[in-house]
């Protein structure tokens, strides 16, 4: 299991650094050893979930090398393996959380090649992230995930309702968090119908939380 995410923290790395080969080489390990751990363990929960995560990454860097077919192979198992899971243990924060990540990856790769399946998978993620509000209204890290869910399932206002709500509960908001509203308010931006002053307040809030995190040395 340290192994796997050994690799994996590596693989990111190259990739951040350019390095293609070696992040390729690193992320290939990252999945051989979670899919080993997996086997070894009997098809433990922990461990497909695990490799849930590791398909995800995966994805992620082909997607980045434009190699669709593999990308989508690695984030259509991520979700596969994220659905069987929360399919077996229903309530599991740990396996919400999951499935919700792997299906907004999946819809924005979907999104982004032009294609209609990321509708209903940002459907899909957005249900899951309310489930897990429902089930702990004042956790921060729920309320972010239903923030990122609402905005690419086209509910702009409710997405920067919850973020501002988010940031002023946080008078010193961290890096992460900061990162997390950049992201829901530029995807606020994009949404289609907007006015021009609405989609320009929404890039300023964006970027506003981007050099706060830069503020914090985020890079």
């Amino acid at each position: 299991a340290q192994l796997a995410w050994i690799y994996q923290l590596r693989a990111i790395a190259e990739l951040r650094a350019r390095e293609m080969t070696n992040a390729q080489e690193q992320q290939q390990k990252a999945l051989d050893m979670a899919r080993l751990w997996v086997q070894n363990t009997g098809n433990g929960w922990d461990q497909r979930r695990a490799l849930s995560d590791v398909l995800g990454f995966t994805g992620d860097f082909y997607a980045s090398q434009k190699d669709d077919v593999q990308a989508r192979a690695a984030y259509e198992e991520a979700v596969k393996l994220a659905r069987e899971l929360t399919a077996q243990d229903p309530t599991s924060e740990d396996g919400r959380n999951t499935a919700n990540i792997q299906l907004i990856r999946l819809a924005g790769f979907e999104k982004a090649r032009g294609t209609d399946k990321h509708l209903k998978l940002y459907q899909e993620a957005l249900e899951i992230a309310r489930q897990m509000v429902k089930a702990d209204p004042l956790g921060q890290t729920k309320q972010v995930a239903l923030a990122l869910s609402l905005a690419p399932a086209g509910e702009h206002a409710q997405a920067s309702k919850v973020g501002e709500e988010l940031l002023a509960k946080s008078p010193h908001p961290d890096a992460e968090l900061l990162i997390d509203m950049a992201r829901v308010f530029a995807q606020c931006s994009a949404a289609p119908g907007l006015k021009d002053f609405e989609a320009a307040n929404y890039k300023k809030r964006a970027l506003e939380c981007l050099a706060k995190a830069g503020g914090q040395g985020y890079r």
